[in-house]
């Protein structure tokens, strides 16, 4: 049984200028509304070039995928929860390196997968089943392996924070294969 956060009842979105693609998460949302169906039935959001900022206090949860591309951009400054995979093929990172945001991967078997590198300022590997990143990741502060497996697979996992508490498991692990892993700067 996956025990999933309470989420509120309630969304507050303000959209800071129509024109320029930006909207901005002042409270909490939920989006298994604002989806796109995949062909395995599963949900998507996707963040073609638009800037989606959540501000600290509030939580965006994704039930299904994220997709982001064509520079779409994550300003995560508190949490994203998330049950399905993450798809960056937005040209660069996804997330701004001045916050402190954590993601929140709370689904069953997930991956990490595009074209770019992922940035994650704190990531927490929660829920169920493996966790797979099928291209290189970056975490800055913070990374939470919990009791989870991360299968890096020929990718790796760069945890940038020297701090001895910038990873916590409780028997989790990182796996690879061939030069992928884990690379800890010191």
């Amino acid at each position: 049984r996956i025990c999933q956060p309470q989420l509120p009842k309630f969304i507050h979105v303000q959209i800071q200028n129509p024109s320029m693609n930006k909207l901005r998460l002042l409270s909490t949302l939920v989006l298994p509304l604002l989806t796109v169906p995949l062909l395995n039935g599963q949900a998507l959001l996707s963040n073609d070039g638009a800037f989606i900022s959540v501000n600290n206090g509030a939580s965006l949860s994704i039930l299904g995928d994220l997709s982001v591309s064509q520079s779409g951009f994550i300003d995560n400054a508190d949490t994203i929860y998330m049950t399905g995979d993450l798809y960056n093929n937005s040209g660069s990172g996804i997330s701004t390196p001045d916050t402190n945001g954590t993601v929140f991967f709370w689904g069953d078997d997930q991956e990490v997968r595009g074209a770019n590198i992922t940035e994650f300022q704190n990531l927490s590997l929660n829920g169920s089943g493996v966790k797979y990143a099928l291209i290189d990741v970056d975490v800055q502060h913070h990374l939470a392996l919990t009791d989870r497996e991360l299968n890096m697979d020929t990718s790796t996992v760069f945890l940038t924070n020297a701090s001895i508490e910038s990873l916590t498991e409780s028997g989790g692990f990182v796996s690879s294969e061939g030069n992928g892993g884990l690379e800890r700067s010191m």
